[in-house]
């Protein structure tokens, strides 16, 4: 699941968006110069310095109090103003899952339209919130199925006043029945592929039925290993066939 948990993304993942001028990356970080003391958004059109002179920072402000000023080409703290309100959306679906988190009843909260809020979001996280509320949702039903609630109760606390949701194709919800979850993904074949997004790397897991898990780490390695924990009795295999789920949730 797409989560802000403090997670930085990996140098190497920032340097290769800096030089390629990613604009997803925007409102993530900012890079630095040495040479020119000043720092820029990652899909600054300037000329692109060595790899040795570039200074990364996870906000305009932590740039700022190591001395340097922002371009006037690119502005990189509207990007980063931009950024921590999407966190801020992040944070209040996470906190309140139960509640109405449909496009206006978030535009109302923060003050801004569903379109500006939808396109914003979208660019920073790499999904829209609606997608983004889903998949909170399903990670926390899958808490308390792991924790043994029935599945009535567990609708509840994620925000569902009945079964409906789930199982109109429970299935596809979960990518396996409520059931098969509880018991680690028994019998299930589980393929998987892993590539980079705005926030880090990106694990995405799928069964015949669809989606099972959207993870985001540090490593691969850290990745493969909560998903074999997640369903420790299924058949798990590193596979093509996850590439179009993949390009989906990044899409």
């Amino acid at each position: 699941m797409l989560e802000r948990s403090g997670r930085d993304v990996g140098r190497d993942t920032r340097l290769k968006a800096v030089m390629d001028r990613d604009a997803s990356f925007d409102g993530v970080f900012v890079f630095g110069v040495k040479s020119t003391g000043i720092y820029c958004r990652p899909s600054c059109p300037a000329r692109r310095p060595s790899a040795d002179r570039v200074l990364l920072f996870p906000t305009a402000d932590a740039a700022e109090e190591s001395g340097l000023r922002g371009c006037l080409r690119c502005k990189p703290r509207l990007a980063s103003r931009r950024a921590e309100l999407v966190g801020k959306v992040c944070d209040y679906i996470q906190s309140n899952l139960e509640a109405d988190l449909g496009l206006a009843a978030l535009g109302v909260r923060f003050s801004m339209s569903p379109f500006h809020l939808q396109r914003i979001f979208k660019a920073v996280v790499g999904m829209s919130p609606r997608r983004y509320t889903e998949e909170c949702r399903i990670r926390r039903l899958k808490t308390h199925l792991s924790k043994g609630h029935p599945v009535t109760n567990a609708l509840r606390m994620v925000g569902y006043s009945s079964q409906s949701w789930l199982y109109k194709d429970s299935t596809g919800k979960l990518g396996m029945t409520p059931g098969v979850y509880r018991r680690g993904g028994v019998g299930m074949r589980i393929f998987y592929r892993i590539g980079d997004s705005p926030l880090g790397r990106l694990i995405v897991a799928a069964t015949e039925h669809g989606i099972c898990m959207v993870h985001l780490g540090e490593s691969d390695k850290e990745l493969v290993n909560a998903l074999y924990r997640e369903y420790p009795k299924a058949v798990v295999v590193e596979s093509d066939e996850a590439e179009a789920q993949l390009e989906a949730v990044l899409g």
